[in-house]
């Protein structure tokens, strides 16, 4: 059976080890990625998590509380943009 509390802090500390633009790179991955399991939402509660962490404005991936995965991002000036 998955310890899902020791998965989550494996998530956690993996993602505050990244750089900014690493994280970029997972949240890319994830786009059109529909397939779900409970190992995949613990991962994705704890990328969205480092992310509002961050230092930069990532405003366009949250909409309504959810994790708007729907569309690739790029940094550019410290802002998230969605990408074509």
């Amino acid at each position: 059976m998955i310890d899902y509390k020791k998965l989550s802090k494996e998530f956690r500390e993996s993602f505050r080890e990244k750089t900014d633009e690493e994280l970029i790179t997972l949240i890319n991955r994830e786009v059109g990625n529909n397939g779900r399991t409970n190992a995949k939402q613990y991962y994705l509660d704890e990328l969205k998590k480092e992310i509002q962490c961050r230092d930069f404005d990532s405003s366009i991936l949250f909409e309504k509380g959810g994790f708007r995965l729907s569309k690739k991002v790029n940094l550019i000036d410290n802002t998230l943009f969605l990408t074509d």
